[in-house]
């Protein structure tokens, strides 16, 4: 529903966030692409808001959702959708930022050179040895792994496909 009344539309994504919201504002239910091309949200998932299109449109508004989503091209949709649309940044990951401070400082010769023989071994943070063959030293930092978790349960509320790896459809 409109200021102008009732429009169709269709459903585009689900737990919908402008850029310029405060963190503590909740999502908009749903982000509608109405017919004439424009994007409207329901603030609030409520009869008078948004409903279902009529049985004369023939396919349940459920189902329309689902064949757009399985279209979008998730890379290049989600995003701008993102909760922290830095970690979609390559500028951002280059800086090196989410590395822990050591790993950088044991990086730091072999970033200027570009030759990998100047990687400081010695200097890797907590090096320990898991198993013949396998090591294992500290890597990211605490706050990009809380960051990149939130960013995982935000994409699994979305609406977006979400399918397991290939090699775990095999199952």
């Amino acid at each position: 529903n409109t200021d102008r009344g009732w429009k169709e539309g269709s459903v585009v994504a689900l737990n919908y966030r402008e850029d310029d919201w405060p963190p503590d504002r909740p999502s908009a239910p749903y982000q509608v692409r109405l017919r004439d091309g424009s994007l409207v949200f329901a603030p609030r998932h409520a009869p008078e808001l948004i409903r279902p299109a009529t049985e004369e449109s023939g396919v349940p508004w459920h189902v329309r959702l689902a064949r757009e989503m399985s279209k979008a091209d998730v890379k290049d949709r989600y995003p701008s959708m993102a909760l922290h649309k830095e970690l979609f940044d390559p500028a951002v990951a280059s800086e090196g930022r989410w590395l822990v401070p050591a790993l950088q400082g044991a990086l730091a010769a072999w970033r200027e050179s570009g030759d990998a023989s100047q990687i400081d071994v010695a200097a890797l943070p907590d090096v320990k040895l898991e198993a013949p063959g396998v090591v294992s030293f500290d890597c990211l930092t605490h706050a990009f792994c809380d960051m990149l978790l939130a960013e995982a349960r935000h994409y699994q509320e979305s609406g977006f496909p979400q399918r397991a790896p290939n090699s775990m459809n095999n199952y």
